[in-house]
C-alpha cells in the first residue's frame, strides 16, 4: 500500500543526504527514520538493519530482503538495549 510513498522517500532522503558512509550506524538510523515517518520493524543482523513495513523489507537502498539471520529487534533475541550499545557511537 505504502511502497511507492516509501521508495520515493527513500530517494528524497538520498538526494538530500546522499547514502551514509558503510559501517558508520547510518543503516540504524536511516530505520529509526523510516519507523517514525511510516511505522513499521526494525530487524538486525551482524553489520546491518533494516525495516519492515506491511511486510516490505526496506533499507537504505530501497527494497531489500527479510533473510533468516535477522532479528526483531525488541525480541528476547535482539533487545533494543543490545541494539542501542552496538550503535551507541553513532548517534
Amino acid at each position: 500500500m505504502h511502497t511507492n510513498k516509501i521508495l520515493e522517500f527513500i530517494s528524497l532522503c538520498e538526494k538530500i543526504w546522499g547514502f551514509y558512509p558503510e559501517y558508520s550506524g547510518g543503516c540504524y538510523k536511516f530505520s529509526k527514520l523510516l519507523i517514525s515517518v511510516f511505522g513499521g520493524e526494525m530487524y538486525w543482523t551482524t553489520g546491518h538493519v533494516i525495516t519492515v513495513i506491511e511486510g516490505v523489507a526496506y533499507d537504505k537502498n530501497g527494497i531489500t530482503e527479510l533473510t533468516d539471520d535477522f532479528f526483531k529487534v525488541g525480541s528476547k533475541d535482539c533487545t533494543y538495549e543490545f541494539i542501542e550499545r552496538i550503535y551507541k557511537e553513532y548517534l
